[in-house]
C-alpha cells in the first residue's frame, strides 16, 4: 500500500482493512504509522540481505559468482517490485527515523557488496581468471553500476508493467556480457 498509494495516502485504517485485522492490533505491535513503515523497510532489506548471503556458494569461476550477483539484483526487483520501488522512491519527509533506517541498511548493503566483490576480484586475479585490475576502484564501479542500473528499473517497473520482463532480461544479459568482457582474461568469451 505504501508503494502503491504513497506514504501520506496510506492510513493505518486502510492497512488494517487490507490485512483483515483491527487498527488497535496494528498499534499494539507498532507505535504509529512511522514505526510500521520503518519496519517494512527493515523487512525489505532483510530479504535482500538473505538473498545476498545465499550467493556464498562455491562456483567454478569467480566470474560466475559476479554473474550470480548481477542476476540476484535483477531477479530481486522483478520478484519484489513494490518493495524495491518503496526503497527507491518513497521518502516521507516527516519520518525522522526513515533516514536512519535507510542509511544504516544502505551502509550495510555497501559493506556486504564490497566484501563479496573484493573477494571475487582478488581470487580471480590470483587465479589468472581476471585481468590485473585496480580492485578498489573496480569494486566501486561495480557497485555503482549495479545500484545505478537497478534504481531506474525499479521506478520504471512500477509505472509500466507491459513488456518489462523482456526489457529487464535483455538489460541483465548486457550487464553480464559487459562485465565479462571487462574482467575475464580470455577476451570475455562465454
Amino acid at each position: 500500500m505504501f508503494a502503491e498509494y504513497g506514504y501520506d495516502a496510506t492510513t493505518t485504517l486502510k492497512i488494517a482493512e487490507m490485512s483483515h485485522v483491527t487498527e488497535p492490533l496494528i498499534f499494539y505491535h507498532f507505535k504509529n504509522k512511522d514505526g510500521l513503515f520503518a519496519e517494512a523497510i527493515e523487512c525489505i532489506f532483510f530479504e535482500y540481505f538473505s538473498r545476498l548471503e545465499s550467493l556464498k556458494i562455491k562456483t567454478e569461476s569467480e566470474f560466475e559468482n559476479l554473474e550470480n550477483l548481477i542476476h540476484m539484483h535483477f531477479d530481486y526487483i522483478a520478484e519484489m517490485p513494490d518493495e524495491s520501488y518503496l526503497v527507491a522512491s518513497v521518502r516521507p519527509a516527516r519520518l525522522r527515523n526513515f533516514e536512519q533506517v535507510c542509511a544504516r541498511n544502505i551502509e550495510e548493503q555497501r559493506h556486504r557488496l564490497t566484501t563479496f566483490i573484493t573477494g571475487c576480484l582478488e581470487r580471480g586475479i590470483q587465479k589468472g581468471e581476471f585481468w590485473n585490475i585496480p580492485v578498489e576502484a573496480t569494486v566501486r564501479l561495480f557497485i555503482s553500476s549495479i545500484i545505478g542500473l537497478m534504481r531506474p528499473e525499479m521506478l520504471f517497473m512500477n509505472q509500466v508493467k507491459t513488456h518489462y520482463h523482456v526489457i529487464i532480461s535483455e538489460l541483465k544479459e548486457v550487464a553480464v556480457m559487459y562485465c565479462r568482457r571487462s574482467l575475464v582474461r580470455d577476451g570475455g568469451k562465454p
